[in-house]
């Protein structure tokens, strides 16, 4: 029996027993190569890819655990281990992944991104990408927007959404109130990943994600991409506005000094 799944904009997923089937896009086999990769290097945060089926739709294997979406998350998402542990599980992708130079070039173009190899990002590692066991991130799922790019521009990604860094309203939703709380949790980001990247550079990026994902969501609706159409009418580009008016609005405060060790 064939089951259809929550999630993928561009490319809605079935299950089917343990394999889930996602329709070809143009980067199904770059997203393929790069999973394979991954398998060679036993890295397990990952599905397993199958096989390119005969219409070119990508086939992956079924990893059992629980997806955060909607509001609010279970509260161990927001839990200092849990934020430590996804960062921990970016770091070792990007780790696992130094050097490596794809055969494929065809990955999903983000405007703005950065025009390097230094690791392969999954470039969406957001709550909702997350899956859970035993209330920690295990992996990260939906591979469609990896890419070559370069450590900080998947950091920045990553707190966007995982310190987060959106208007209070929504943040409320989520049991964020105080913004020494999300100045903490950013500054755990930078501690868990290491490799001398400060606080700074993090926000810095993380503001360079959401203009570019504000551009490819305008460029796609322009164009008449239908995902993009539909994201814009659901008011994603409204929401990244917002995100972009706080993060610009409080960098000062994200980047003070923590007040408060409390970070979830």
């Amino acid at each position: 029996m064939t089951t259809h799944l929550e999630g993928g904009h561009f490319s809605g997923p079935s299950r089917s027993g343990n394999e889930v089937s996602k329709p070809r896009g143009t980067w199904t086999r770059a997203s393929f190569e790069l999973l394979k990769f991954l398998e060679g290097r036993q890295f397990n945060g990952a599905p397993r890819a199958i096989r390119i089926g005969e219409s070119g739709e990508g086939v992956f294997s079924y990893m059992e655990g629980h997806v955060a979406s909607g509001a609010p998350c279970p509260g161990y998402v927001w839990s200092k281990d849990s934020l430590v542990g996804v960062t921990k599980l970016l770091a070792c992708l990007h780790d696992t992944t130094k050097g490596w130079i794809p055969g494929s070039k065809d990955w999903l173009k983000i405007p703005g991104a950065p025009e390097s190899s230094e690791v392969m990002c999954h470039n969406d590692a957001a709550p909702w990408n997350t899956l859970f066991r035993n209330e920690q991130p295990a992996a990260f799922i939906d591979w469609d927007s990896a890419a070559p790019g370069t450590r900080l521009w998947d950091i920045g990604y990553l707190a966007w959404h995982w310190v987060p860094l959106w208007p209070d309203e929504r943040a409320k939703e989520h049991g964020f109130v105080e913004l020494s709380t999300r100045a903490a949790r950013l500054a755990l980001i930078a501690a868990a990943y290491g490799n001398g990247i400060t606080c700074t550079e993090i926000l810095d990026a993380a503001m360079s994600r959401q203009r570019a994902w504000q551009a490819q969501l305008t460029e796609g609706a322009r164009a008449g991409v239908a995902a993009y159409v539909a994201l814009m009418a659901a008011g994603s580009g409204s929401g990244i506005l917002a995100d972009m008016r706080f993060t610009t609005g409080h960098r000062s405060d994200l980047l003070a000094a923590p007040r408060s060790k409390k970070v979830f």
